[in-house]
């Protein structure tokens, strides 16, 4: 049980530091320095500017926004005032709302970058191109923008306007939920406001560089260490059918968040993952009942996890803690194939919102 648990934490962790790394250098920007406002609409309205220097290698983003959503007639309304600040690996992001500091590491900021630098330019080319496709996106036009000439991207349910490297404009419609962030202003050559790399007096700060950093450090150590709890444990192979699975992911949609991948890991398990942010993923899950023992099912305290059925299935809901991160976990068993389904969310998903998510899903 852990073990599945682990795998689906690394892969959310892996994609997202891994993302943030590429974006970092091999979509790197075309150009030394510059700031950029936009003016964001739709269901989200407000601005945002982005200021860099060193190709994106140095980059702020600020961003004070009103978010409103109605959902079956009542409305939600979030307000957001926020700065991310990106210094080589170092990123520290400011919540001027909550009044914290977040500080964190790009543990793979190095890798990433000597990798890159080995290539030739066509070569980084190709391999951002792969990335691109890679999640389901394509280039499907140009248009001007502040008389920029811009290639147009299609990527996970939004279009981009990119001038060398620079987002310009950008559309999003993702079920029902409409927002566009559009340039106003675009400037080359300028200089990062040093105001802006300031972290306000009197804010929460919380400094994750080190957990993040050992974490990614040895992964294999933390693995090894599920794997001397479960010694004995058997590999099963899911004998649920994977092009069943496949077909119900593909179909499968949440309000806010982007399939990014759905696979076969050796057919020991299926996994199908979906982001909403860098913090926040969820992904469902298919493995074998095979060796689960209702005993297994304890947290570390000991304490049962809660069982019950639904729509006559069997289900276990539980919540762990996992190097930091909450996860929160239905598992449901299909003794036709010999398969449990677990979905597990690193946002802010109530068991009832994962039991009602799990009715969605076709299989």
């Amino acid at each position: 049980m852990k073990r599945i648990i682990f795998t689906v934490l690394l892969t959310f962790l892996a994609f997202s530091v891994t993302l943030k790394a590429q974006n970092q250098k091999i979509n790197q920007y075309a150009i030394k320095s510059g700031h950029v406002k936009y003016k964001l609409t739709g269901n989200t309205e407000g601005t945002k500017e982005i200021w860099f220097d060193n190709y994106g290698d140095t980059q702020i983003e600020e961003e004070n926004s009103v978010t409103t959503v109605k959902i079956f007639g009542m409305k939600d309304v979030k307000e957001k005032h926020t700065r991310s600040i990106m210094q080589g690996p170092r990123i520290t992001m400011i919540d001027f709302k909550e009044k914290k500091v977040t500080k964190s590491i790009n543990p793979l900021y190095e890798e990433i970058n000597q990798q890159v630098n080995s290539m030739t330019e066509k070569e980084q080319e190709a391999y951002a191109k792969e990335i691109l496709e890679s999640l389901g996106g394509e280039i499907i036009g140009e248009e001007t923008i502040l008389n920029k000439r811009c290639e147009i991207t299609s990527l996970l349910g939004s279009k981009v306007w990119v001038y060398k490297g620079v987002s310009l404009k950008i559309e999003s419609k993702i079920l029902g939920i409409k927002n566009f962030q559009e340039a106003t202003l675009f400037k080359e050559k300028v200089t990062i406001p040093s105001s802006l790399f300031d972290t306000p007096k009197g804010f929460e700060v919380q400094d994750l560089s080190e957990q993040t950093e050992n974490f990614f450090a040895n992964p294999g150590e933390l693995y090894e260490e599920v794997e001397e709890e479960e010694e004995e444990e058997e590999s099963y192979p899911v004998e649920m059918p994977y092009e069943m699975f496949q077909k119900a992911m593909n179909k499968f949609e949440i309000e806010g968040y982007n399939r990014t991948t759905v696979m076969n890991l050796q057919g020991e398990q299926y996994m199908a993952v979906f982001m909403k942010s860098l913090q926040s993923g969820f992904s469902v899950l298919a493995s074998s009942m095979e060796g689960m023992e209702e005993g297994e099912l304890k947290d570390e305290e000991g304490k049962s996890y809660d069982t019950f059925y639904h729509k006559r299935k069997k289900m276990y809901y539980f919540e762990e803690l996992d190097q930091g991160i909450k996860a929160s976990i239905l598992m449901v068993q299909f003794p036709k194939y010999n398969t449990n389904i677990s979905l597990v969310s690193t946002g802010d998903f109530t068991k009832q919102e994962l039991i009602d998510l799990f009715d969605r899903i076709d299989l």
